[in-house]
């Protein structure tokens, strides 16, 4: 008799709900015990600085995981800085593939930031990132 391993594909749907911090840490436990699953949609969760360090245990601990989608959110530099300093060792090796950080307050210094991550390699597989309505000023840009 042959044993096999099935793969689950599980995706996260955490849509429009509201996650305060408290809830976040607790949400981080509760999903680190899930099979492994690729996609988390935390978007519209009012999720801040502070929650951006819980979820980077999670993605510390689950390196399957292809897209991630933050959008809508309050999510600043300081949470973008935070969530990757704690990953900093870790995270050039996970397949994050689609990284959604829209209608967040990055501003400009948010976008050099993720722009100097990208172009030291930290984010090795990411193919789409999504920045819609991020207090970006740019001079360069044409219409």
């Amino acid at each position: 008799m042959t044993i096999k391993n099935y793969y689950i594909n599980i995706i996260l749907l955490l849509y429009s709900n509201a996650i305060a911090q408290e809830d976040c840490k607790s949400l981080v436990k509760q999903l680190l015990r899930l099979p492994t699953f690729t996609q988390l949609s935390l978007s519209f969760c009012k999720l801040d600085d502070s929650s951006m360090e819980s979820i980077a245990i999670l993605l510390k601990r689950n390196k399957n995981i292809t897209a991630l989608d933050f959008s809508g959110n309050d999510v600043t530099i300081e949470g973008l800085k935070s969530m990757f300093e704690h990953l900093r060792y870790t995270f050039h090796t996970c397949d994050v593939e689609l990284l959604d950080l829209s209608y967040n307050p990055l501003g400009d210094a948010g976008i050099e930031y993720i722009a100097s991550l990208i172009s030291s390699g930290s984010l090795p597989k990411l193919k789409h990132l999504i920045l819609k309505e991020v207090n970006f000023h740019c001079d360069y840009c044409v219409d």
